[in-house]
């Protein structure tokens, strides 16, 4: 990370999911974690289809801003949700090729 791109805050923020009080991230930058891109916002209406509304007169003035414990449950949530769909349909391709026998009767 190059040191233009690091924003400090003056004052301690407010997570918009948690509404615990630090130094958080921005829901709308695009961060890098284990060489994946990452928009918090993004995963947010991706995995829970809910948007973090923008607000000047808010605690954060116009920044939404998440903390480290929800971007990890937030990270949590977004690769469960990846498996069971990746689940879903390996069970559905296999189901087609009849790879599933039916269980013999004792």
């Amino acid at each position: 990370m190059e040191f233009d791109e690091i924003v400090v805050k003056e004052s301690p923020g407010l997570c918009r999911c948690c509404l615990s009080e630090g130094c958080y991230k921005d829901l709308g930058t695009e961060y890098t974690w284990m060489d994946d891109t990452e928009i918090y916002a993004d995963m947010l209406l991706e995995c829970f289809d809910i948007s973090i509304s923008q607000h000047n007169e808010g605690p954060n003035g116009p920044n939404r801003l998440i903390c480290e414990v929800c971007i990890t449950r937030l990270r949590d949530a977004s690769n469960f949700k990846k498996q069971v769909l990746a689940s879903e349909k390996k069970c559905v391709d296999m189901i087609g090729r009849g790879a599933f026998k039916p269980k013999a009767k004792p």
